[in-house]
């Protein structure tokens, strides 16, 4: 599946993903609390942006790899990052599709507000398999699919039930919660699950 959306890192990105009015309907601490991460794990912002989550999460965790296909957003993010944080976090410029990260070595993916511009699910669903450490977990982050104040256009955004049937059969949904303009979503597989 093809979209027509993609979002463009012009003008003051930061501004357009780190607003006031963004911060209030998408709450940091919100997603950290789902997402529960441990010191020892090792996490991938895929579609990292300007680093709204990465971050706080490479506060967290044992090392984070902050992914995304603009060089813009890796730019912006670069001098973002405390001294104290530059030893646990990996930039990288790659497609959530295609990341490049080494097999079975990730905890927990976190794919934020990129779901919708996808552009190959299948292809994406097979590197999740691939990255994932057994028992690792995938979060997906997206608009809910109605009208917002900020976001895709409605007719790319894809409902939880759409994102877990995109996802299936490697993946299974395990948790989820909803918000007024997003949801968030928890999927778990492993090598029992994943492709051949």
């Amino acid at each position: 599946m093809s979209h027509a959306h993609q979002f463009r890192a012009e003008g003051d990105v930061c501004e357009r993903l780190e607003g006031e009015e963004r911060r209030a309907a998408v709450r940091r601490s919100d997603v950290l609390r789902f997402l529960r991460v441990c010191p020892d794990e090792v996490v991938a912002d895929l579609g990292c942006g300007t680093g709204y989550f990465a971050l706080p999460l490479a506060r967290q965790a044992r090392r984070l790899w902050a992914l995304d296909v603009e060089p813009k957003m890796l730019a912006v993010l670069r001098p973002r990052i405390p001294p104290l944080l530059r030893r646990k976090m990996r930039l990288r410029r790659a497609r959530a599709e295609a990341t490049g990260l080494p097999a079975s070595g990730i905890d927990l993916a976190l794919l934020a507000f990129v779901f919708h511009e996808l552009g190959a699910p299948v292809r994406f669903r097979r590197e999740m398999a691939r990255i994932l450490a057994p028992g690792g977990r995938l979060v997906i982050a997206d608009f809910r699919k109605r009208r917002t104040p900020f976001g895709p256009p409605v007719s790319i955004r894809q409902t939880p039930r759409q994102v877990a049937r995109r996802l299936a059969p490697t993946f299974a949904l395990v948790r989820s919660r909803e918000f007024r303009d997003y949801y968030l979503l928890e999927f778990r597989g492993g090598s029992e699950l994943r492709p051949s």
